[in-house]
């Protein structure tokens, strides 16, 4: 399995970002790339990312639509703030970073491409876009049970993986389960993620994270709802 290697790349000039209010440019100083990145771009000096609007919505207001040269992406912004009563610290930054490209390596995810940090008051990534999210499907009212079924089947799977390679992702809700174009399932949104190898009292975190918020939706009726907790509970037993 080929490693995704971050190298730490520092030339004010290699990319710039274009945000969402404008034409207003600004380069990066600290950019983190993976050799995914640095294969598809062979030439920093020509790359600008398009920041376009905020995506998120009420769950994550900081998800927006990006692109490079026409290529569509997604970029994650957050203010840094370190300290006790912050919401996002670089450690949890580093954090979302590791995990994620950690994951990658075994199909659980997909890599991060580039990172950054902008005057230490900044920092965002850049990564894959994806059609939907699993919350989406399993609250899609015009997709059966039958339909919804298999990507609980797909869910158990990807908890029995972290666990094989000892990984708690600490925040394991459909949210942040994403559907790409081969309807295979990718996680997102590491920061609170770590590792069981020191303590593995806490393996079932993420599946008795799931059985609490997972299924609970809000387009799809009751009875499907309890029908998809029904199987879930029956799956998770086997």
């Amino acid at each position: 399995m080929p490693q995704i290697k971050f190298t730490k790349y520092i030339q004010e000039k290699d990319v710039k970002i274009k945000d969402e209010e404008g034409d207003h440019f600004y380069s990066i100083k600290k950019i983190y790339y993976s050799d995914q990145f640095k294969k598809t771009y062979d030439t920093f000096n020509s790359i600008i990312v398009e920041i376009g609007e905020n995506i998120g919505g009420e769950i994550s207001d900081n998800i927006y639509e990006a692109s490079i040269n026409d290529e569509k992406y997604i970029i994650k912004k957050n203010h840094l703030y370190d300290n006790a009563y912050g919401k996002y610290t670089l450690e949890m930054f580093k954090n979302e970073i590791k995990y994620q490209n950690l994951c990658a390596q075994w199909g659980l995810s997909d890599p991060i491409l580039f990172a950054y940090v902008k005057n230490e008051k900044e920092c965002g990534f850049l990564m894959k876009k994806y059609p939907y999210s699993l919350y989406d499907v399993l609250d899609d009212y015009h997709l059966d049970l039958e339909g919804k079924i298999p990507y609980l089947d797909k869910v158990k799977k990807m908890l029995e993986k972290l666990i094989e390679v000892k990984i708690c992702h600490g925040n394991f809700q459909s949210t942040n389960i994403m559907v790409d174009e081969n309807d295979d399932l990718k996680l997102i949104d590491f920061e609170k993620a770590f590792s069981l190898r020191k303590d593995k009292t806490k393996k079932n975190v993420d599946s008795e994270f799931f059985a609490e918020v997972g299924c609970k939706l809000v387009k799809t009726s009751e009875e499907i709802e309890m029908k998809l907790e029904d199987y879930w509970y029956d799956i998770m037993e086997k």
